[in-house]
């Protein structure tokens, strides 16, 4: 059947958008339903300070009167500068198992970009690498964590088929938080901080604004040289941290100091996606709120959040050679039992950061999720 591509132009066409997600994924699925308001943020054109320096345009795929797909186009004024490239990255992807359907999607990503000046195609980005990143090609029987993507197994053979090549895998790692183990990691991470007289501290909530911007500091110093990076400014950071505060255990989120120096941080959150699985509708409607913060914040969290995720991890250059990222993980698995914590996903680790890869596998570390980032020459198009 003629598959027809529709430009979402107004919030009516942005909520079928949004809404179409739903309509992907049975109650059994492993996926995990988002709160809507996440992605109607993550899109909002007007408020979101990404879109700064970043345009983006929504596409749904129809068959008749049935919606089929779904794409976003972005292009990142900021990532283009700064990695002196001319990228339209395609994110929040969905559609049936048909290949009509996804080749649609993609030329209407392509068409836009190429009106743009775009000379490649890359993606998944929903719709940065600072935010939903990669297409989930191995752990399709296992949930996501927070802020991670789940996406169905046939998506892989649709972008192939559609030409598009692998440019760079990213790692999730599980680590036990195994009492035995972490109380010898612990011994480990203490004989490191005295050997170089690291203080590792837990965020002062009091002092919010002061620890959002030690960490955009150090955070943009140490992600500076990484592939894909494209630094958070003020605004950014700021927003992202806003909407985290109110899931944030202040004794997983940690900065590093020498002297009191800020040096390095890491932050770690709760599972959240563990209680969100209860709230298939993703609307934070009063009765869902109530449940959501019983889950979270109620006498049997314990019982119901067990996992954790760093999501991300930042050390300032002129200290990276102290492997005090290790020492961060290390914190985070001696932490995390007396927050009912049994286990933590590292996430996402390039697949060539050889170093970090071998010091998880060091801890016990398990490979369960890997997630695959996309690219696609445009210039031959043109």
């Amino acid at each position: 059947m003629k598959v027809e591509i529709v430009e979402i132009v107004d919030q009516k066409g942005l909520k079928k958008f949004v809404d179409f997600q739903w309509q992907m994924y049975p109650d059994h699925s492993p996926w995990v339903p988002p709160l809507r308001k996440t992605i109607f943020d993550a899109l909002d054109q007007e408020k979101n300070p990404f879109y700064k320096h970043a345009k983006l345009q929504a596409f749904m795929a129809y068959q008749g009167k049935r919606p089929v797909g779904r794409i976003a186009a972005i292009i990142d004024d900021r990532n283009n500068d700064l990695h002196e490239e001319n990228v339209v990255f395609f994110g929040f992807f969905e559609s049936v198992d048909d290949q009509d359907v996804c080749d649609a999607l993609l030329d209407a990503v392509r068409s836009w970009g190429l009106n743009r000046n775009a000379d490649s195609l890359r993606g998944p980005a929903s719709p940065s690498s600072n935010h939903e990143f990669g297409l989930l090609i191995k752990g399709f029987d296992l949930s996501p964590r927070v802020m991670m993507s789940y996406n169905h197994r046939y998506y892989m053979t649709l972008l192939e088929q559609a030409g598009l090549k692998k440019e760079k895998d990213l790692y999730a790692w599980d680590i036990s938080t195994d009492i035995g183990f972490t109380e010898r990691i612990g011994r480990v991470a203490e004989r490191q901080k005295k050997r170089h007289n690291i203080l590792v501290r837990s965020v002062n909530l009091s002092q919010f604004d002061r620890e959002v911007r030690i960490m955009m500091e150090v955070y943009n110093s140490a992600w500076e040289k990484n592939w894909s990076f494209v630094p958070m400014d003020k605004s950014e950071f700021n927003h992202m941290a806003k909407d985290l505060k109110d899931v944030i255990m202040p004794e997983l989120c940690m900065i590093a100091e020498v002297d009191r120096e800020p040096i390095a941080f890491a932050l770690a959150l709760p599972n959240i996606n563990q209680a969100l699985k209860k709230i298939r509708s993703g609307r934070l409607t009063p009765f869902n709120l109530l449940k959501l913060l019983w889950y979270l914040k109620g006498p049997f969290r314990k019982n119901t959040i067990t996992e954790g995720r760093i999501l991300t991890l930042g050390v300032k250059r002129e200290y990276q050679n102290l492997a005090i990222g290790s020492l961060l993980y290390m914190e985070f698995l001696k932490r995390g039992p007396a927050l009912g914590l049994r286990l933590g996903e590292a996430s996402w680790i390039l697949e060539d950061n050889t170093e970090m890869n071998n010091s998880i596998k060091g801890m016990n570390g398990t490979l369960t999720r890997e997630y695959r980032i996309y690219q696609q020459d445009l210039s031959i198009q043109s």
